[in-house]
């Protein structure tokens, strides 16, 4: 899957489609409340980096964990759902993630 395919994103994290497949994270909370705070924040800042931090709060908030325990957290979201197809889309840059430039993304 390149970078520039295109994404399609429910604006409120419940699912992305990519390649004409459909994947849903209804019953993946705290990944979807993450590509949420994902989507939000690309809307607000387009290519800036989301904190790490910023993603433990919206991932799992209200929980309170070591900073090195939230950072593994997310970076396990992050690779599982780059595995589900976000590979390219979801990237990492300035000690935290955003949503790619180069890819050509809907919000439904």
């Amino acid at each position: 899957m390149s970078a520039g395919a295109a994404v399609a994103l429910a604006a409120d994290g419940a699912w992305f489609e990519r390649d004409g497949r459909r994947v849903s994270l209804a019953r993946r909370h705290a990944m979807r409340r993450l590509l949420h705070a994902l989507v939000v924040h690309l809307r607000n800042a387009p290519g800036s980096a989301m904190s790490t931090d910023g993603l433990v709060a919206a991932g799992w908030p209200g929980e309170r964990m070591r900073p090195d325990s939230g950072a593994a957290r997310v970076y396990s979201a992050v690779r599982a759902l780059r595995r589900m197809g976000l590979e390219g889309v979801l990237i990492s840059a300035h000690g935290g993630y955003l949503l790619s430039a180069t890819a050509s993304i809907a919000v439904a």
